[in-house]
């Protein structure tokens, strides 16, 4: 080889290695070892890696419940299209996860499945997610928005209120979401329990005249909740569902309101 090819050649593999070392690690997604991945048929029951970035593997339709739960390891996780469903808890108490994308094959997300993550900040779900438990993202206090994909025609995302497709149901208000006051459209007929828990920037709602229940711990833990005006329609306020609202001040009952738990 002549002198002149191999300076060439030489330049050519030092640039190489110094571009590959400016590769960030955390875009780097290695594949973890099968064996992290416990299942039953096509059901995820548990993972068991040290993983910063992980993704569910082809052939996982289900996600069993706590199967990631407390795994400190976890800053981003990819769930595919293949899978179907996310059990309860499924990723709760993982401290330091920060980013999940939900695939268009998942239509179900249980309850608390990515609750009590305190850095999670990027939130993306897929096209066919249409069903939601409570408290899916209760705790999460850093969530100030999340992303739906523009094919999802089941849910509805406006000023940080996650609805169903009609705006009949609340799921959820985004934990961080900064906004001190809310009114409810008249179509919201359910409030689910735990929908805006542990928001520090609510100030006052006044509850839509579709509702006829407030339910458990539907507002609990809102620590700046000072206002709340229930129409004629309410006939029920759950257990602790304005618990530790330590700031609530004035609340408007109307004549309607047959019980009101002990604890609420």
């Amino acid at each position: 080889m002549n002198k002149k090819i191999a300076k060439t050649l030489s330049a050519l593999l030092l640039v190489t290695a110094i571009a590959v070392t400016q590769i960030p690690a955390s875009d780097v997604e290695a594949v973890a070892p099968s064996s992290d991945f416990e299942m039953d048929g096509t059901k995820l029951m548990k993972y068991s890696g040290t993983a910063e970035v992980v993704s569910v593997p082809d052939g996982v339709k289900i996600i069993g419940e706590e199967a990631f739960v407390g795994n400190d390891n976890l800053i981003k996780v990819t769930i595919g299209d293949d899978v179907e469903s996310i059990g309860y808890r499924a990723f709760a108490d993982c401290d330091n996860l920060r980013t999940i994308t939900v695939g268009d094959g998942v239509e179900e997300i249980e309850t608390a499945a990515f609750s009590n993550n305190k850095e999670l900040v990027n939130v993306t779900l897929g096209a066919n997610v249409k069903k939601l438990g409570s408290g899916v993202f209760a705790g999460c206090s850093q969530l100030k928005d999340l992303s739906i994909s523009e094919d999802n025609s089941y849910l509805f995302y406006s000023n940080g209120i996650l609805y169903d497709d009609e705006q009949t149901k609340v799921y959820a208000l985004m934990p961080a979401f900064e906004k001190g006051a809310y009114t409810l459209p008249g179509t919201v007929a359910e409030i689910a329990a735990y929908a805006f828990w542990g928001n520090p920037y609510l100030e006052k709602v006044t509850l839509g005249s579709g509702l006829n229940e407030v339910p458990a711990y539907a507002f609990s833990n809102c620590l700046n909740l000072k206002e709340v005006e229930i129409p004629l329609t309410i006939r029920g306020i759950g257990a602790k569902a304005f618990e530790d609202c330590v700031n609530l001040a004035k609340v408007t009952l109307p004549d309607s309101i047959a019980q009101i738990s002990d604890s609420a």
